[in-house]
C-alpha cells in the first residue's frame, strides 16, 4: 500500500542521531535490509546484514559468537512507533562461523530471524501491529581470545587482523523499517494456534527444547492443514531446519514439504534451486575454464542430504587435486541436497551448483565460489 511506502521511507529518512555505538571500527560496514516491508504479527522478521571491508586490503575478523549480547556478543535494537531504541534479546548468537579474510570486494552476507525473544512478556520481538525501526550491533572483538601480535596492524603480505586483545568493539548497521500488521481471516486462526512460548521458538530456530517434542507433530498438522496462510513459509523454514538437525518426525516432514531430489538449497532465500538436467549441463559447463583440462576428469562422490556446499567442495579437493573453495560472502548460504550419487565431469559439477547470484572464479592455482549479483537474473 501507497502509505506503508510513504511511511517507511520517512522513518528510515530520519535516522538515529542520538545512538552512540559501543566503539567505533572504521574499517568495516554493516548494512542491515529486511526481507520485505511488511509482517504479519508473529511471523519472523528475517533481517539480511552484510558486513563490507572499507580498506583495500583484506581484513581477518576473529569469531565472537560464542558470547551472549550482555557480554559483547550480537546485539539488537528495536524501536516502536519512533519511540527509543532499546535492547532486544533473540536467543540468538553472533553468527560469524568461521575466521577468515574479509576482501574487500566480497562482502559476508547472514541473516537473523527475529521472532522469539524471552524477555518479553508475550514473548515476542515485536509485540503488536506498528512500525518498527531496527539496527544491528555487530561484535568484531572476542575478549576471551588471546592472540599474538598488534590488532588493526598489516602483515607481511598487507592485511590486517582484528578481534585482538580485550577492547569490545562492534560495527553499527544503519536502520532498518518495517511495518507488522495484525493477521485476519485464516491468517487470524493459525495465529490463535501458534501463540504458545515453544511454537515461537521454534519458529525461530527450527529446534524445541526438551520436553516440548510435541511441537513438531503440531506444526506438521498446521503446514498441512494450511498452505495458504501468511505462516506458512516460516512454518516449512523450521520444519526443514529441524529435519536436517534431527532424525525425529523425518518421514511426515518429508511429505508436507516434498523436498527435491537433486538441487542447491539458498539458506537465506529459503529457496531450492534443482540442479540442470544433462543436456543444459553440458551447455552451462562449457563455458568453465575450457583451457584447463584437470576439469575434465569423472567425479564420483556421494553426498548426504542438505550438506554444506563448503563441505563437499572441500571433500572434492581432497580426491581430485584441484582446488575449490568458497568465499566467506557465500560460504555459509549454500547445502546441496542430493537422493542418489553424483557422475560427472568436474567442470559439469562446478556449473551444477554455480546457482544464480554466483559465479566461478580464478583463485591461484584453483577456484573459487564468490557472490554474482549480475549473474542473478540469467538463466
Amino acid at each position: 500500500m501507497l502509505w506503508h511506502l510513504v511511511l517507511l521511507l520517512a522513518c528510515c529518512a530520519a535516522g538515529d542521531a542520538d545512538w552512540e555505538p559501543d566503539g567505533n571500527v572504521p574499517q568495516l560496514a554493516l548494512e542491515l535490509r529486511s526481507s520485505k516491508p511488511e509482517y504479519v504479527l508473529g511471523e519472523p522478521v528475517v533481517l539480511c546484514g552484510i558486513l563490507r571491508n572499507r580498506q583495500k586490503v583484506p581484513i581477518r575478523l576473529w569469531p565472537a559468537h560464542v558470547l551472549p549480547p550482555q557480554r559483547g556478543g550480537l546485539e539488537l535494537m528495536v524501536s516502536r512507533e519512533d519511540g527509543p531504541f532499546t535492547p532486544c534479546w533473540i536467543s540468538q548468537r553472533c553468527p560469524v562461523i568461521v575466521s577468515d579474510w574479509l576482501r574487500p570486494e566480497f562482502p559476508w552476507r547472514f541473516h537473523i530471524r527475529v521472532l522469539h525473544a524471552p524477555s518479553s512478556p508475550s514473548g515476542l520481538a515485536c509485540e503488536g501491529a506498528g512500525r518498527y525501526r531496527v539496527k544491528l550491533l555487530y561484535p568484531v572483538v572476542n575478549p576471551s581470545r588471546q592472540v599474538r601480535g598488534k590488532s588493526g596492524v598489516p602483515d607481511d603480505e598487507g592485511r590486517v587482523t582484528l578481534g585482538q586483545g580485550s577492547q569490545r568493539r562492534k560495527v553499527e548497521s544503519n536502520v532498518v523499517c518495517f511495518a507488522v500488521r495484525a493477521p485476519e481471516g485464516r491468517d487470524a486462526e493459525v495465529w490463535r494456534a501458534l501463540q504458545r512460548r515453544e511454537f515461537l521458538y521454534f519458529l525461530q530456530f527450527g529446534r524445541t527444547k526438551a520436553g516440548h517434542e510435541e511441537t513438531v507433530r503440531r506444526l506438521i498438522e498446521i503446514a498441512s492443514r494450511t498452505p495458504e496462510s501468511s505462516y506458512h513459509p516460516a512454518i516449512r523454514w523450521a520444519l526443514r531446519t529441524h529435519y536436517v538437525q534431527c532424525k525425529q518426525e523425518r518421514e511426515a516432514i518429508c511429505k508436507v514439504l516434498r523436498f527435491p531430489g537433486r538441487a542447491v538449497y539458498a539458506i537465506g532465500e529459503d529457496h531450492f534451486y534443482p540442479l540442470p538436467a544433462e543436456e543444459k549441463l553440458v551447455s552451462l559447463s562449457e563455458r568453465l575454464f575450457p583451457e584447463d583440462r584437470r576439469l575434465d576428469q569423472m567425479l564420483v562422490i556421494n553426498p548426504t542430504e542438505f550438506r554444506w556446499l563448503s563441505s563437499t567442495l572441500d571433500e572434492v579437493t581432497q580426491g581430485y587435486g584441484v582446488r575449490l573453495g568458497m568465499s566467506l560472502a557465500v560460504v555459509a548460504q549454500y547445502q546441496l541436497v542430493c537422493e542418489v550419487p553424483i557422475r560427472q565431469t568436474l567442470r559439469q559439477f562446478m556449473a551444477s551448483v554455480q546457482v544464480p547470484g554466483t559465479k566461478w572464479v580464478k583463485d591461484g592455482e584453483g577456484y573459487m565460489l564468490v557472490p554474482a549479483p549480475e549473474e542473478a537474473g540469467k538463466p
